[in-house]
This record gives C-alpha cells, structure tokens and sequence, in this order.
C-alpha cells in the first residue's frame, strides 16, 4: 500500500474508528514441501498485505483456519488444490504465531463425465442421495478412495481395511479424477455379490412399494433365492428389487426392444424355438439343471445353431427381458408348472404381435426402421394416401399401434418425372434436397409439400401423414 501512513492508522484507531487489521508480508520466497505436488515457493513480492481481521472485529478464512488448527495440534492439512494459493499466507500466519508447520497436501479436483468440476448437476448431491439409489456405504468408500488415488497394483474392490492399510499420500496422483457414475454402479454390484443374502434381503425389501412388500412377505423362502440369483447380475438394490419380483405373478410384462430383438425379427423361428423349448421343460425328468441343459442344447444342435440363439427367445418368454441370470436357474426358480405356463403365455402374445404386422413398422416403436425382408419395392409407383400416423415415439394406444397400416419403404432412386425439392433457407438454397428423399416424401402430399410452404420437420414436430425425419425447410420446386 504506497499510500499507508502507520502513525496516522494508529492515532484513527485509537480514538475508536472502525478499522480492519492488515498482515504485512515480510521479503523473501515462502517455501513449503507439499506431500502431493512436491517443494513449492511463492515470491513474497507476488503477494499483497492481507487483511487478518474485518472492522467488526471477526477473522477471515486464513485467520481462522491457522489460529484453529494450532489450538487443536492439527499436523497434516488435507484438502483440494484448490486451496493451494492460501497456502503462502496461512504458512506466514504460522510463522508470526510461532507454530509448526503441518504437512500441506494438495489433492487434485474431482471432476463430472464432462471434464468440468463436479457439482450438484452432475446427479446425486449426497452421501443419502447415493444410499436412495442402492449403492451400499462400503461401495462408495472404495469408489470415493480411489479418486486420485492408486494402491500401487491392479486392485478396484478393496475393503475399508485393506484401503486404510494401503493408503499413503505419496500414492495420491496429480491429475484430477473423474467420478463415473457407470463405475461406481460395477463397483456396487462387486459388493451386492459379495454381500450375504440374509443381509441383503431387508435392503431389497425397504426398496419395494407396498404391493412388492407383500409378494416378498408371502413367500419369504422363494424371495430370499430370488435376491441370492438376482443379485450376481444387480447393479444396484432397487435394480435387484425391480428384477427379483419378476418371477411372481401370472402376467409377464415384455421389454419392447428384447421382444423386437429375440421375437419379431423371425417370429415363426421364435415361435419353433419356444415350442420345442417347452417340450423339454415339460419332459426333464429328472427337473434339474443337468436335464434342462441337455435338452435345450439339444434344442440348438437340432437347429444347428448356436446355444445363445436358443436361449434369447426363452428369456423373453420367461420374464420378459433379454437379460437374466443363468437359464437353468431361471426355469428351476420357476418351477415347471410355472415356466410352462408362461411359455404358453408367450406364444400367445408372440401370435399376436406377428398376426398384427407390429414387427414390421415403426408405430410405437423408438428403435430403427425395420421391414419385412421380402417386402416389394415399386420404383416408380406413387404413394397412396393413407391415415397411417409415422412416429418414432410410443403415442396412441396398443390398439391403435396394432391397427395402423405398414408405411411406405424408404428409397433411394427418384420416380421419373418427379422433381426433386430444393433447400428453402441458408447458405444451399435452391439445391436439390436428397436427405427428403433418403428419408421419404410426405405420404399426405406424395411428393411435394403443401403449397402454403410449410417446413417439415418430421424428428421434432412430425406432420400427420409425413415420414420425413431429418428434414427442414424443404419444399417441391416448380
């Protein structure tokens, strides 16, 4: 401060004006050995004299946090790098009080999937956001100790002791971490795998609704051996939860994308596959998982394919979803009767879907185009109106789906005599538009749009009746 006259600061505070208190910094390099980042030293002359006191009388942060650690024998300060540039002036306040110097460690900034300093956007905000979600207290330890950390060797799952044996501030690393939501989940399912099942069962169950708590308490055996399968595949508890009640009940509910993947691709292959499953299920004898894998790989030599080919369908039909634990497991659990009848169920709703054309258009269907292998393609034809509703999102109801017509292929060539249409805006106005037609024309205005120029934006606001999705502002030039 070339302006500070001492005397006169003295004489105003000592008739009662309000005033902060200044630390002067001394000459010379202040030099400190941080146990991460190594000796470091600021030039005195880079730092101002700081205030240590407000007019009111209360500390600042590096006031505080010195006086603090000294009264309580602090000797190792452990903290973000962030705080690395309050390390000069907390060490000169040490050193006016007379104090030892603890060991300074700077550890590096964790940060979200995008590379940007992790907050509260990046998801749970919380130690209880974390638990709300299934991941066990031990889990998160060993995920949150090795941020910028390393034990030295391959090791990931680590128990709170091994963690407290291993730790050395050496081994903290430099470079920021990233917290990875995807790892933390693997992690989690490590130790759901590991946990008892007798202690993870109370879990599963306070993650239940109501009706879920009254499927678990009816059986309590066969839930306890669902959770103990559920559990080598489970990510996290309300993922086991979500699973496990999938082996009660009469009715199946299929995942969409299992069911188009394993059934509708070829549903009389699938149909074949399911039948000649629930021959063997229904003949095993003895009812053992040596039985049932003789016979249902019996089922894929037959076919001449492999065992994986087989066994998606009969996930399907037996809970529903592509994924499970081992199969045999799954129809044992089960039980004959039961994995019969669902079979059976399935059947029926594999006709359904297949008498109703669904696996062969994109009504309610999120997922890419699919058509029949054999469908014809009429090059020069036009398209006929029609009331069929294009949407690659699930609106109208099931029998509404079921009922819309299948719509036109997509094509690459262009009719003769149509005119192609032109960009109306930007930089490329007045060229020919091909992503119309790599997409396909408006079936409600079979190659043109309407002659008020409307645009057609069929991804974001599809028009009833258009199958455009990528295209904008377009328009039939005349």
């Amino acid at each position: 401060f070339p302006e500070y006259d001492a005397a006169e600061a003295e004489r105003r505070a000592a008739v009662g004006e309000p005033h902060a208190v200044f630390f002067e910094v001394p000459p010379g390099d202040i030099t400190f050995d941080d146990a991460v980042h190594g000796p470091t030293t600021v030039p005195a002359d880079s730092l101002d004299d700081f205030v240590i006191l407000r007019s009111d009388g209360t500390p600042v942060y590096n006031m505080a946090v010195v006086s603090d650690d000294v009264d309580m024998g602090i000797t190792h300060v452990i903290r973000g790098d962030d705080h690395l540039s309050n390390t000069p002036k907390q060490i000169l306040i040490y050193r006016a009080l007379g104090a030892d110097l603890p060991v300074f460690a700077h550890v590096p900034m964790i940060l979200g999937p995008d590379g940007k300093r992790l907050s509260k956007r990046h998801g749970a905000a919380s130690v209880e956001a974390y638990r709300d979600e299934g991941i066990l207290p031990a889990a998160l330890v060993n995920f949150l100790a090795l941020l910028g950390w390393s034990p030295g060797d391959d090791r990931e799952v680590m128990e709170l002791s091994e963690l407290i044996e291993a730790f050395t501030l050496d081994r903290i690393l430099k470079k920021a971490g990233v917290f990875d939501p995807k790892k933390l989940e693997w992690l989690n399912g490590k130790y759901l795998d590991a946990t008892p099942t007798e202690q993870l069962v109370p879990l599963v169950i306070d993650a239940m609704d109501d009706a879920g708590r009254a499927v678990a308490a009816a059986d309590p055996e066969r839930f306890a051996a669902v959770v103990d399968l559920q559990k080598t595949r489970a990510r996290t508890i309300p993922g086991i939860a979500e699973a496990s009640l999938r082996y009660f009940g009469n009715a199946v509910e299929y995942d969409e994308r299992s069911v188009q993947k394993h059934w509708l691709k070829d549903p009389q292959v699938a149909r074949e596959i399911l039948e000649a499953e629930r021959a063997v299920i229904l003949s095993a004898d003895p009812f053992d998982s040596e039985s049932l894998e003789a016979g249902l790989r019996g089922v894929a030599e037959q076919r001449e394919v492999g065992f994986g080919k087989v066994i998606g369908p009969l996930r399907v039909g037996l809970l529903g979803v592509q994924d499970s634990p081992g199969i045999f497991d799954v129809v044992l659990l089960l039980g004959r009767e039961r994995a019969v009848e669902r079979i059976d169920a399935a059947l029926t709703e594999l006709a359904r879907l297949a008498d109703s054309g669904y696996g062969s258009t994109m009504a309610g269907w999120s997922g890419p185009w699919t058509w029949p292998a054999k469908r014809p393609n009429p090059t020069r034809a036009r398209w006929a109106r029609s009331s069929w509703r294009p949407t690659g999102r699930r609106s109208g109801s099931e029998t509404e789906r079921a009922s819309w017509p299948i719509p036109p292929p997509m094509r690459r060539s262009w009719p003769s005599g149509a005119r192609r249409p032109t960009r109306e805006t930007g930089a490329s106005k007045g060229t020919p538009c091909s992503s119309l037609w790599s997409r396909a024309p408006c079936a409600r205005e079979p190659l043109s749009f309407r002659a008020s120029n409307e645009s057609c934006s069929g991804h974001r606001t599809p028009r009833p009746g258009c199958v455009a999705r990528s295209v904008t502002w377009c328009r039939t030039r005349d």
